[in-house]
C-alpha cells in the first residue's frame, strides 16, 4: 500500500456549488463509481500553494461505470473543456474527481495512484501538480455540502509520493462556477452555447484528446 503524506502548503478554495455538482452525480448514481474532471486556476507565493476550482465536469454520456472501475467520456469533457476556455483562456485541468463511497475504499486505490503519477509526469501534461478530489462516503441524513465526505489529494512532477490536504487547508466560499452551466444556457445534450472569441483555446494543451486516451480510454 502506498504511503500518503499529509502538506500543509497546499491550499484548496472550491465553491460550494461545484461540491453540490459532484454530490448531484453521486446521486444519480449512487451504486457504481462516478467521476469528471476539475478546472480552474492556480497559484504560487512564497511556497504557499493555491489552487482554485472554477468548475466541475461530468463523466460525459459515454462514460462507463462499475462499483470497482470508472472510464470517464474524454471526448465530451475536452468538448465541453475547448468551450470552457474559448471564454476563459487561462482556465487549466486542475485534475479529476471520483467516488468510492459505493464501494468502501476510503482512499486512492493503486490504480488510482499509478494513473495520476503517470498524468502528473507526461511531457504534454500542462501543469507540474494534479488535483485529486475523492468522494468516500455518504453521510446519511444529512444535506448539502455535509451529504458526502471527501478527500483531496495532489500530485507533484517529479516527486513519487501522495500528499493529502487536510481539511484546515480546504476554503469553501460562496461563488458562480462556470460549468455545470445554469439550465437557461443549457441544450438538451448537456453542451452550452458560450459567446464566439478568437482569443482561445491552446491546442497544445494536455487535454487534446490523443494525450488524454492514453488514461482514459472511451
Amino acid at each position: 500500500m502506498t504511503r500518503i503524506d499529509v502538506t500543509n502548503d497546499v491550499r484548496i478554495i472550491a465553491p460550494r456549488a461545484a461540491l453540490l455538482a459532484i454530490f448531484e452525480e453521486c446521486d444519480r448514481f449512487d451504486k457504481d463509481e462516478n467521476g469528471g474532471r476539475l478546472i480552474g486556476t492556480y497559484a504560487e507565493n512564497e511556497g504557499d500553494f493555491t489552487i482554485t476550482v472554477e468548475g466541475v465536469i461530468g463523466p460525459g454520456p459515454n462514460a462507463k461505470r462499475s462499483p470497482v472501475r470508472f472510464l470517464q467520456d474524454g471526448e465530451y469533457q475536452e468538448g465541453v473543456f475547448r468551450q470552457i476556455e474559448q471564454r476563459c483562456p487561462k482556465i487549466e485541468h486542475l485534475g479529476n474527481w471520483h467516488t468510492h463511497h459505493v464501494n468502501g475504499l476510503s482512499t486512492l486505490s493503486e490504480g488510482d495512484i499509478a494513473t495520476y503519477r503517470r498524468i502528473v509526469n507526461h511531457p504534454s501534461h500542462n501543469t507540474s501538480f494534479f488535483y485529486a478530489l475523492l468522494v468516500v462516503a455518504k453521510n446519511p441524513g444529512r444535506l448539502a455540502y455535509d451529504k458526502y465526505s471527501v478527500r483531496h489529494y495532489v500530485f507533484r512532477r517529479g516527486d513519487s509520493r501522495v500528499y493529502q490536504i487536510p481539511e484546515s487547508r480546504i476554503d469553501l466560499v460562496d461563488r458562480p462556477i462556470l460549468w455545470p452551466p445554469t439550465a437557461e444556457r443549457t441544450s438538451h445534450t448537456g453542451t452550452v452555447s458560450l459567446p464566439p472569441t478568437d482569443s482561445g483555446a491552446r491546442p497544445e494543451r494536455v487535454l487534446d484528446r490523443d494525450v488524454l486516451a492514453e488514461f482514459f480510454p472511451a
